[in-house]
């Protein structure tokens, strides 16, 4: 099956965060198949590297990369910055950085838990407001945040699973706030996705087994999956979507 094309995306300019490996990494790489102007942020230089090189391979304009921690305001300021100055005015935001590490109960400390608010929802708020007014120029745009579809496979994340929760709280919120200026705000959650990270690091035999059980499509899902849906609701198809939470889970239960 060949890759949807939208055209409405061509030379576009799109920010994303964490886009250098896993799902981020097929979202860059998505973007820059439709021939969008392309730009993200990632503390990953070495995976930044390697992912710019095959996609310049293929053939496509490469992304622009800007190495810094969204939990650091300033530096993701100045990567937005960055990307706009090369590009011009950014009218797709993707919020995707995060970190699912495992932590018990006895292991949260109360900064741990800011931490994971730090990483994984306030610097979707302030990437939002920091590319409104380049969307106004721009007549409307669209804001995709990666929140986390329900997955009781997976324990002892009672931080990250909280974080994430918040995340289409903030985008339901942002779609009313915005949406009189033509900025479309959803929320793509993802199921299991078997990226190498979760292969390496949590996915067992049992666990793959019950997987399979659970989800309506036979299938592993991949980050190409969820970047599919993240570029489709960039487009202009997904002109009145907006407020919305789309899982991509596989018809899990």
């Amino acid at each position: 099956m060949r890759d949807t094309i939208y055209p409405d995306l061509s030379g576009r300019t799109v920010f994303v965060t964490g886009g250098a490996s896993g799902i981020g990494s097929a979202i860059v790489s998505r973007f820059c198949a439709q021939g969008a102007n392309v730009g993200f942020i990632d503390i990953a230089a070495r995976e930044a590297g390697g992912l710019i090189e095959t996609i310049q391979a293929g053939g496509l304009l490469p992304p622009a990369f800007v190495e810094g921690d969204v939990r650091d305001l300033t530096a993701l300021d100045k990567a937005i910055k960055a990307v706009r100055e090369r590009f011009g005015a950014i009218s797709v935001l993707v919020n995707n950085a995060a970190k699912d590490d495992r932590h018990t109960l006895d292991h949260i400390t109360p900064e741990y838990w800011d931490d994971r608010f730090h990483l994984l929802v306030r610097p979707m708020f302030f990437a939002a407001k920091a590319v409104v007014a380049d969307m106004r120029t721009r007549a409307g745009g669209a804001i995709i945040n990666l929140g986390a579809a329900d997955r009781p496979l997976q324990s002892s994340r009672v931080a990250y699973d909280a974080a994430k929760a918040a995340v289409h709280g903030l985008t339901k919120s942002l779609a009313f706030e915005l949406g009189g200026r033509a900025i479309r705000v959803n929320t793509v959650s993802p199921g299991w996705v078997m990226t190498d990270r979760q292969r390496e690091l949590w996915l067992t035999e049992s666990a793959a087994d019950e997987l399979k059980k659970r989800q309506a499509m036979r299938r592993d899902i991949t980050p190409k999956d969820v970047a599919n849906t993240v570029v489709f609701l960039a487009s202009l198809e997904a002109e009145m979507i907006s407020g919305q939470e789309i899982v991509v889970d596989g018809g899990y239960r």
